[in-house]
């Protein structure tokens, strides 16, 4: 397969930190239509009136939602760790957010994580990761397609993998992850991560950061979700991550790739 499995779970979480201008050593003066000169967070407003002067963050620092603290563009959006309701969830998550280079040359397409079953004290979930593997086809696939198709030499075959996921200690900032065998003489992978973003509307994992400190990251949602991500799963995905590319809706085939 083009792109390793292993790859598109793995999850890593770096907290940049906050800078409070609560002692106002920076003020700047209000611009003449009322509107403070200093930049902001998506959303976030700053009264002002002519002819005062306002506090003001750093030159490259942003002031955010939450009263007077300053803090860099990407951090705008308060991360959260609601990892215990992954667990908790039993609708499919869907792969919707990529590396837009990886998105262009991989290998799969529609994948998701299917529920499976939980320990009844939510510890620990067992679900299927479902996609379409793109696979060159076999002679006799290719002779017994009409002539139309029979130059295609590849195809789309479903596949699924169990994957066990688990807390350790209620730590929410980290999901363990066992990777079951799909054949006998394959032995279960282990890995431990940490989470990017989790909340009951998305999941962000990611591996890295890169040369550029930007992070090879992945953005799964629910089916209902999709089309209308919320704000803070779609600016941490885009500010976090390394060339970012987002899937706003899905192919009919991968609804009825398991069937």
């Amino acid at each position: 397969m083009g792109c390793n499995i292993t790859q598109l779970v793995v999850l890593l979480c770096y907290l940049s930190p906050v800078h409070m201008n609560v002692d106002c050593e920076n003020k700047v003066p209000c611009g003449v239509d009322g509107t403070s000169p200093e930049k902001t967070c998506p959303g976030v407003g700053v009264s002002c009136e002519k002819g005062k002067d306002v506090c003001a963050c750093p030159d490259t620092q942003y002031r955010s939602s939450n009263g007077f603290q300053c803090v860099n563009y990407e951090d705008c959006v308060t991360k959260k760790f609601d990892t215990h309701l992954l667990l908790k969830e039993t609708a499919d998550l869907y792969l919707v957010g990529l590396n837009s280079l990886l998105l262009s040359k991989a290998s799969f397409r529609c994948m998701r994580c299917q529920h499976h079953s939980s320990y009844k004290d939510l510890t620990q979930v067992e679900r299927g990761l479902v996609y379409l593997e793109r696979v060159k086809k076999t002679v006799q696939e290719r002779s017994e397609e009409p002539q139309a198709d029979s130059t295609n030499s590849a195809g789309w075959h479903h596949r699924e993998r169990k994957l066990v996921l688990w807390m350790q200690n209620n730590n929410s900032h980290e999901l363990y992850i066992r990777y079951e065998p799909t054949q006998a003489n394959e032995k279960a992978e282990s890995d431990v991560f940490r989470v990017l973003h989790a909340t009951d509307k998305c999941l962000i994992v990611a591996a890295g950061p890169t040369e550029t400190g930007k992070f090879e990251c992945t953005l799964w949602a629910k089916k209902n979700d999709i089309l209308y991500l919320p704000f803070d799963c779609t600016f941490i995905f885009e500010q976090q991550c390394n060339n970012p590319a987002i899937v706003r809706d899905i192919e009919y085939f991968c609804e009825s790739s398991s069937q």
